[in-house]
Order: structure tokens, then sequence, then C-alpha cells
């Protein structure tokens, strides 16, 4: 799509919406072809490409997926061009009072918890899921807001035991309909697959370190790239396997709330260089904002672009979902934790990642975790981990492409609505519920003080 034709389509969807708004058009009700609705309240700029593995997988078909947005500047570029690429129906909504009415029977999901999902979930003519866009222990993981939903999807044991042990969902939600379990279905294949596992020994062995962003709280900023023992858990575990090469894999995110991240990331690159590892970084279209502070050392070749695969040996990860992408690729990892803030893990989780957690504000936490790297116990728990983290519905679905777990979910959720089962939202009190919502920031409040309550 050219320049001009871009901003030619951004001035028609605004001039479009304008036009309704001051006609005070109601909204219309999206056309009957479309099952699933992918629902977005989200400003970032690169949220589709958050998402894009539910198309790009064949979860997701086109033809019958129509992506709901409220209309945001920042985030229409992202969402114009995935529509180019695959053909989804797309669109937009200002107030929550513009929101078009879903098909009758049609599958929402949500992959982000928004304040516009509240207003959605009133249609009770649909069944609303919550999706989510990786799976991670992060504060945002275990959002109270999960309670409203018909289903949740979870990728296995480990996310459907946090949400009851964290007192999300109940007991008895673990045997029934209320959590469908879809595996490795919920997270990037692509990016897994980008990561190659490899022995340490290989000639193009490397460490991968894939750190999260920093988050809008500092208590939920989980990003390690700023820490002063970040570089030395790297060089440690380098020079504990012998590999002599770190790639860099930066969330997409990163430096867009606090642009002294870039610096951070500027000076680690250097500290790894000054001990002589060699430095990757990975370049892609939706990171180009996120590796723009490493332009000068790239220029200069002092670190070079990564090539996919990455060959790694071991990996380190932030608290993020990039936790269970490396679990898929079969890569070992250790999770680089700054215990200011909170792992929100389950009990089980606990039980098989503990020695693979480290304290990055504990020089001697680092020098344990990195003295077991590749040990037979390590190896041994990390295997338990990757078991426990994903899991399915039914065992015919580890069989099923993704296109074929999308049949069966649409069949699954629609017998459920015929039986009854879906009508959770009835059978639980949300305060703000009665008052139709017409107060989101009191609906969202009332859902954290019923948390609060709780502990």
């Amino acid at each position: 799509m050219s320049a001009l034709a871009h901003l030619w389509d951004v001035f028609r969807i605004y001039t479009d919406i304008s036009a309704r708004r001051l006609r005070k058009t109601p909204p219309a009700r999206l056309p009957a072809s479309q099952k699933y609705i992918l629902f977005l309240d989200n400003r970032f700029p690169d949220h589709f490409s958050q998402v894009e593995f539910l198309f790009r997988s064949g979860f997701l078909r086109p033809e019958t997926t129509t992506i709901l947005s409220r209309f945001y500047v920042s985030s229409v570029t992202g969402l114009l061009t995935g529509r180019a690429k695959y053909g989804f129906g797309l669109e937009f909504f200002t107030t929550l009072a513009s929101i078009p009415q879903p098909p009758v029977g049609s599958v929402v999901l949500y992959p982000y918890n928004g304040q516009a999902n509240s207003r959605m979930m009133l249609n009770r003519e649909s069944i609303h899921i919550f999706v989510g866009h990786g799976d991670s222990n992060k504060k945002a993981s275990v959002n109270p807001m999960l309670r409203a939903y018909d289903h949740v999807f979870v990728t296995g044991e480990l996310q459907r035991h946090r949400l009851i042990d964290q007192h999300i969902l109940r007991p008895e939600d673990l045997a029934g309909d209320r959590m469908i379990a879809l595996g490795d279905c919920l997270i990037d294949a692509h990016q897994a697959a980008g990561i190659e596992h490899v022995p340490h020994d290989h000639p193009d062995a490397s460490i991968v370190y894939l750190p999260t962003w920093e988050g809008g709280f500092e208590r939920e900023n989980y990003c390690s790239i700023g820490e002063p023992n970040t570089a030395r858990l790297l060089v440690s575990l380098a020079g504990k396997l012998g590999v002599r090469r770190v790639v860099i894999d930066v969330h997409p995110n990163l430096g867009s709330r606090r642009s002294e991240y870039g610096a951070h990331l500027v000076r680690l690159t250097e500290n790894l260089l000054a001990h002589g590892l060699a430095v990757d970084v990975v370049r892609a279209e939706n990171k180009t904002s996120a590796v723009k502070p490493l332009g000068a050392l790239l220029r200069a070749r002092r670190i070079g672009a990564a090539r996919a695969p990455v060959k790694a040996a071991y990996a380190i990860v932030d608290v993020s979902a990039t936790e269970s992408i490396v679990a898929a690729s079969g890569t070992p990892s250790l999770v680089a934790w700054k215990d200011v803030t909170d792992i929100f893990g389950s009990r089980l989780y606990w039980r098989i990642r503990r020695q693979q957690i480290v304290r990055l504000s504990e020089a001697g936490d680092i020098d344990r975790a990195v003295a077991r790297a590749l040990t037979r116990e390590d190896l041994r728990e990390q295997a338990e981990f990757a078991e426990a983290l994903f899991g399915y519905q039914q065992p015919d679905l580890l069989k099923m492409s993704p296109a074929e777990r999308s049949a069966w979910l649409h069949a699954c959720v629609v017998d459920l609505q015929a039986r009854g089962k879906t009508r959770v939202m009835e059978g639980i009190t949300i305060p703000g519920l009665e008052a139709g919502f017409n107060n989101v920031s009191g609906l969202f409040s009332g859902i954290a003080q019923e948390r609060t309550n709780e502990c």
C-alpha cells in the first residue's frame, strides 16, 4: 500500500466515523457470515502484530473473521496493513455507544482486557472468550475481569492452576468447560520457529536473550535490561556453556513508555562486547523503533543482525510470554526476575520452575542458577515445565491443525451455548453489572475492590 493510499484510507475511515457520530446513526449489526469477532481496544502501534499469529497459523479464517477495533491514529496503520495482507473484515468504533452489534451466535475473542470489553459483553447473543496475546505470569494475566467472560482460553495446566490459585476463577472451574485448553495454538508459533535449539558445542550456538518491555507501572515493570546484574547473568551463562555469542530479541514496545530503556539497551550491549562476546540483534518490521538505539553499533558493524532461525543453546527470558514461546521451541531457559515485581505463577509452576528463576538482585543466586544449567536435574525440570505448560481440552486436538482446532472450537461453544452452559455471567455478581455498565470506570474499580476483599 502506498503512503498516499494509506493516508486516504485513514482519512476515509475517520470521516465515516465522524459522519456517523454527527448523524447519531445507531450502530449496525456486523454481517452474519462473520463467525469470529476479534475485539481490540489498544492504542499501541504494534498491537496487530501481537495477534497476527491467529491469522498466520490458520486458527482464524479471514473470510469469517472481522477485527472490531477502537479507532486510534497510532494503531490504524498496522490494522490496515494486516487487512491488506490477510483480507479479514475491519470495522472501527470511537465511543462505547458506537460499537456495532456482533452477529447472533458469533464468538467474540478478546486479546486484551480493554475498557470497552465490558460494553461488548452486554450482548448476550454472542459467546465471549478471552484469548489473550501470550500466556505469562505477569500481573495482567490475573486481571479479575477474566471472571466476566463466558470462557477463557488457556495453554494448559499451569495457566488453569494459576487462575484458581490466584482466586480469579473457582476450583470447580477446573472440571468444567469454563477454561478451554488449546495448547500451543495460543502462542506465536512463528516466533517459536525463529528459535532452533542446538547443543551448546554447536559452532553457531548462542545465548538468546528475550527481554520484555517496561510496562506502565514500576510494580509491573518486568524488563531486566536496565538491571546491573543482567550482563553478569548473560556473561556467566555464556562462560559456563562455552558459548561466545548472545542474540538479543527485544519486545516491540521497548522504550515506548520510558525512553531511557533505549540507553539501557545500548549499555548492556556494550557491556557484553567488552567481555568479548559477539552480539547480534533480531531486526523485524515491528521492532524498528525498539532497536533504533542500536543503530550506531549496527552501522559500525560492532554488532550484527541475527539470522533466522536463531541457534540457541539456552535462553534468558523475563517474566513474560516469551517463557512459553521458548519452551515451545524446545530451548531451556532461565527467568531473570526483578524481585521488586511479583510473579503470579501457580503453586504447580513454583514447584517445577523454582530453580530456574533467578533473582537479579543477588549475585549468589545468579551463580547458583548458572551452575545448574544443562545439568541432569535442570533438563528434567525444563521438560516437566514444557509438559505442564501445554495441554488440550481433548486428546484429538493435539493432532489437529490450527484451522481444525478453530472448527472444533466453534462447534464446541455453539453446543455449550445451546445447552445453556455459556451464560456464566448470569451466575456471578459483579459490581456495576446491574447498572448496565454505564459507569465503566466504576465497574473496573468494583472488580478491583472485589479482588482486594478476597485476599
